[in-house]
């Protein structure tokens, strides 16, 4: 809660709670009809992983997938192994910290 206050000061400077409607990712895609989609950015602040994990079990699965993961060696195989399940390739993947497997996987299912 604090860092958007500390840079974005003039945005919030009142708080107020906000209700927001939630979707499952295959809830969302039949919410709007979708039956295939090209490009999904994941980032949840740390859920990435489980919401990676309801998509790739869904009948719609992105050609492409942006996602941040915070894995350690075991859930990296696994995930590496879901996405390979799905067909998916590792593009790229860029480590932000040394210290945990933290990285921007971007994957390709072609």
């Amino acid at each position: 809660d604090a860092w958007p206050n500390l840079y974005f000061p003039e945005y919030f400077t009142s708080h107020k709670r906000v209700e927001i409607a939630l979707y499952s990712w295959p809830d969302f895609c039949n919410a709007r009809n979708l039956h295939s989609v090209d490009i999904l950015k994941i980032d949840a602040e740390g859920h990435d992983w489980a919401i990676l994990e309801s998509v790739l079990t869904s009948p719609v699965i992105p050609k492409y997938i942006m996602a941040e993961l915070t894995l350690d060696r075991k859930e990296f195989s696994t995930a590496l192994g879901l996405l390979q399940q799905q067909g998916f390739q590792l593009r790229r993947e860029i480590t932000l910290d040394g210290h945990k497997k933290m990285v921007n996987w971007i994957m390709e299912r072609p």
